[in-house]
C-alpha cells in the first residue's frame, strides 16, 4: 500500500460500499507492507472505538484496481490508528518506527501485524495513520480475574516486548486485546506503544511460574514486569504484615492463631489477648484472599463470537 485514502467523514458507513473520490483525503506511505501488492487503498469505517489524543476505528480496507475501482474479495478489516496535528502524528510515526524495528519479530503474534503508516495532509489537519491487524477486542475483565493461562499469556507477551528492548510503560486492560484463534484457542495481543521506551531487561532469561511464591521487586530487578505480575495475581504472597513485621505467608495457611504466634513470638509490649485476635484477622484475611483467587479461577470464560 503506496497511498491510503482516508474518508474525510469518519463517520461509520451504514454501507461497506467506498463512497466517491472527493470523499477522501490521500496519505502517503511512510512504510508499508511489502507482501501487500496493492498500491492504492481505499478505507471506509465500520467502527469508532476511541476519541481522544489518538482516534482509533475499526475499518474495511479496500485494494483499488488501475481504474480506481475497489477489487471484490480483496476487502480487509483492519484497525487504524489516526493523529492529527503535527505533533501527535509525529509521535504516532515514532510508534510505528518501533513496529517496523524492534517490535518487528513480534507481529502476528505478541503485536499486531503492521499494514502501513501514512503520512499527508487532510481536513483536519496533518495527519499519520497507522494501519495495522485487527486483532480483536478489549478484555472482558480485569487481568487479574482471568483465568491463570490467560494472565499468564498476557505477561509472555510483555516478557517477549522486554527481551525485544522495550518497557511498555503503559500495559493495562485496554490495551491488551483478546481474540479467538480458528482453532477456538483464546489469545492476546499486546497494542498501544505510545509510552514504550527502550529497555535492557535484567529478566531476559526469567519463566514465569504460575503460583510460586512472589519475590521482592529488588530481588527480581524489573520494576514493570514485577508490577505487573503482582496486578495479574500470578503469585502467591511469600510474606503477611503482623504487627508491623513480616513472617511467611505459608504460617497464614494452615494451623490456629496460638500456632502463628508460636511461631512469630510475641511481639514486644502486645498482650497475648490482643495478639491473638490481631493473628485471627491475618489469617482469615489470606485465607479469604486466596479463597477468592481461587473462586475467579474456577469461573468459567467464553468470548462471544
Amino acid at each position: 500500500m503506496l497511498q491510503l485514502q482516508f474518508p474525510k467523514d469518519t463517520s461509520p458507513q451504514s454501507s461497506q460500499a467506498p463512497s466517491p473520490m472527493e470523499g477522501w483525503d490521500v496519505l502517503k506511505a511512510h512504510y508499508h507492507e511489502p507482501s501487500l501488492k496493492f498500491d492504492v487503498v481505499r478505507v471506509t469505517i465500520r467502527e469508532r472505538l476511541t476519541k481522544g489524543n489518538m482516534h482509533v476505528f475499526r475499518v474495511e480496507l479496500h485494494p483499488l484496481d488501475d481504474h480506481d475501482a475497489p477489487i471484490v474479495g480483496s476487502e480487509k478489516v483492519a484497525i487504524c490508528k489516526v493523529a492529527y496535528g503535527k505533533r501527535r502524528a509525529d509521535l504516532l510515526k515514532k510508534e510505528a518506527d518501533l513496529y517496523r524495528e524492534k517490535l518487528a519479530p513480534l507481529q502476528g503474534q505478541w503485536v499486531p501485524i503492521i499494514y502501513g503508516c501514512y503520512l499527508g495532509q487532510t481536513v483536519e489537519a496533518w495527519t499519520c495513520i497507522l494501519v495495522m491487524q485487527d486483532c480483536g477486542v478489549p478484555l472482558p475483565r480485569p487481568l487479574m480475574m482471568l483465568p491463570p493461562q490467560l494472565r499468564a499469556l498476557a505477561i509472555d507477551g510483555l516478557h517477549a516486548v522486554h527481551k525485544a528492548g522495550l518497557e511498555h510503560r503503559d500495559f493495562k486492560e485496554r490495551n491488551i486485546v483478546i481474540r479467538k484463534l480458528p482453532g477456538g484457542q483464546l489469545w492476546l495481543t499486546i497494542v498501544d506503544f505510545g509510552e514504550a521506551r527502550e529497555h535492557d531487561c535484567p529478566r531476559k532469561d526469567w519463566t514465569l511460574e504460575v503460583y510460586s511464591l512472589q519475590p521482592s521487586s529488588l530481588e527480581f530487578g524489573c520494576e514493570e514486569l514485577w508490577s505487573v505480575c503482582c496486578d495479574a495475581d500470578v503469585w502467591r504472597p511469600s510474606t503477611i504484615m503482623f504487627y508491623h513485621s513480616l513472617y511467611p505467608a505459608d504460617w497464614a495457611a494452615s494451623g490456629t492463631p496460638e500456632e502463628f504466634i508460636a511461631k512469630a513470638g510475641l511481639p514486644e509490649g502486645a498482650e497475648m489477648e490482643n495478639a491473638l485476635k490481631h493473628a485471627d484477622l491475618v489469617i482469615e484475611q489470606y485465607r479469604q484472599d486466596r479463597w477468592r483467587r481461587r473462586k475467579w479461577d474456577d469461573r468459567s470464560f467464553t468470548l462471544k463470537d
